[in-house]
């Protein structure tokens, strides 16, 4: 059997209000580049339907310009549980020896805080989370722009956006709910810039999201780098 008559085998399609569902459990969990059922690829029938599996969803997503076909799927459990709880909301608290900064969503709504030591000693957390159910990432300025640098820490966003469109990870952790966020921003091209400490991070995700297409390994954090430094960074986007 071909790879594309194993693709639509495997790839179950389903009208709904003219929203195509797909069965994509029989696919490993993980990221996947496969022919979109919408376009098919164009005239060149390239593979520019992106597929982000995990167990009980997925993430998907054609990058063709032309092309409207994204979004997300779950499947519906084995057995239905009745949630009760109300949904988490970060707390708006200061917290004792600490000082707090918003971490902001696209639309520079305030969804969580991050609060950072002021006199940090060994059994003081240097910084901690608050961020209920959200993604979990902050956005220095409104973003506009299909294209966005992804960094490691807040400060190294609010340093660099005013030169580029910069998105802070809030830590080295990307999934499905920060790239569908950053998706239906309209973001469609992620560089991720991230220390030598990360690079092996960076690497792998960039190998695993089809969204983020180039890498910047950088000598240290953008929020160490001097004037000189953060404009040569900028010359190489």
């Amino acid at each position: 059997m071909s790879e594309n008559a194993l693709q639509y085998l495997l790839m179950i399609m389903t009208m709904n209000n003219d929203k195509i569902k797909l069965d994509f459990l029989a696919y490993p969990v993980g990221s996947h580049r496969v022919e979109c059922p919408e376009c098919h690829g164009g005239q060149d029938r390239e593979r520019s339907l992106s597929l982000s599996v995990q167990e009980r969803e997925v993430l998907y997503f054609c990058f063709r310009a032309s092309c409207n076909f994204r979004g997300r799927y779950r499947t519906k459990p084995n057995i239905v549980q009745v949630v009760t709880n109300k949904p988490k909301v970060a707390k708006d608290a200061d917290l004792p020896g600490y000082h707090r900064y918003p971490i902001n969503d696209n639309n520079n709504n305030t969804q969580g805080w991050e609060y950072r030591a002021i006199d940090r000693d060994k059994t003081t957390p240097k910084s901690k989370l608050e961020i209920g159910e959200w993604v979990g990432l902050h956005f220095p300025r409104r973003i506009t722009e299909n294209y966005a640098m992804i960094v490691e820490d807040r400060k190294s966003a609010e340093m660099f956006s005013p030169f580029y469109p910069t998105i802070a990870l809030l830590g080295t952790n990307f999934n499905s709910q920060k790239a569908e966020y950053i998706l239906s921003q309209g973001i469609h091209h992620l560089t991720i810039a991230l220390d030598e400490d990360a690079s092996a991070k960076a690497v792998k995700l960039a190998k695993q999201w089809h969204l983020i297409d180039r890498v910047l390994l950088l000598d240290k954090d953008i929020k160490d780098q001097s004037e000189a430094e953060l404009e040569q960074l900028r010359s190489r986007l």
